[in-house]
């Protein structure tokens, strides 16, 4: 596990020549019909490498929309999104994206579900997706239920799988979409308490976790910075660092002073 000093230290060469993305003035429109609704006006930040930082708003104010933007899924209306200095104009090795329902493909198993994408991608012979699944597999604490569906499988177990599958492609971006919103109260909380130390690490292959949600003590246990979003049409309210050491004490004051802060900015 790599400590807070460490980690530090990584954030603290974060300088503009270290910028892995650059969101820049994007704008999302819908076209309804005749009518035109705007979800998103001209957004920007930017995000080093080493850093989670958790994007939140209300609901409805295009927050998985700027997620899938930034993946390459969508496109924007106006406005650029640039990865290592390179305009984002489709889907890309260097991003992965956690999808809040866990897409996992119900009729392969936890060994063939994390093999998929790399030999998808053309990353990986048969042979190598196995033994790069199968070391992933372990980290994620999955072992024994490498031949498991993902029917007999709890909601916590089907996250690790997709955390797991984002370890093997090895992406420099990791997307996270509501990740814990469709487990348990517990789940969630062991989950929360482990996945900082699995996707920000010295042995990680990811430099950069960028997670939507709305649950303001969920980003103030997990994020380095809270990207805050308005009401529709959304615009960045505030770009707030969130200074604890990790691990993080949810009961703590300052921790609370965060919690308290964001919600602040949201109503």
């Amino acid at each position: 596990m790599t400590s807070e000093t460490e980690n530090q230290k990584k954030r603290q060469n974060g300088s503009a020549s270290n910028v892995l993305l650059d969101v820049e003035n994007v704008g999302i429109t819908y076209q309804l019909g005749k009518e035109s609704l705007k979800a998103v006006d001209s957004v920007t930040f930017t995000a080093t490498k080493n850093e989670f930082v958790a994007i939140t708003g209300p609901s409805g104010s295009g927050k998985s929309s700027l997620l899938r933007v930034i993946a390459g899924l969508q496109q924007a209306s106006s406005g650029t999104v640039k990865i290592n200095g390179v305009e984002v104009n489709g889907p890309s090795d260097e991003v992965f994206m956690i999808f809040q329902n866990f897409a996992l493909l119900p009729w392969k198993n936890v060994l063939e579900n994390i093999e998929l994408p790399l030999i998808s991608r053309d990353k990986a012979t048969p042979s190598q997706a196995n033994a790069k699944a199968m070391k992933v597999i372990s980290e994620v604490g999955l072992t024994g239920f490498e031949k498991t569906y993902p029917g007999e499988l709890s909601g916590g177990m089907k996250q690790r799988v997709g955390i797991a599958r984002a370890l093997a492609v090895e992406p420099e971006i990791l997307l996270m979409d509501e990740p814990f919103n469709s487990l348990d109260g517990l789940t969630a909380e062991h989950l929360r308490g482990e996945v900082y130390s699995m996707l920000i690490g010295t042995e990680s292959p990811i430099n950069l976790v960028v997670m939507v949600s709305h649950n303001v003590d969920e980003i103030v246990e997990l994020a380095d910075r809270a990207v805050v979003m308005s009401n529709r049409p959304s615009k960045v309210v505030a770009d707030m660092p969130i200074d604890l050491p990790r691990p993080r004490d949810t009961g703590s004051q300052r921790f609370h002073y965060y919690v308290d802060k964001i919600y602040s900015l949201l109503t």
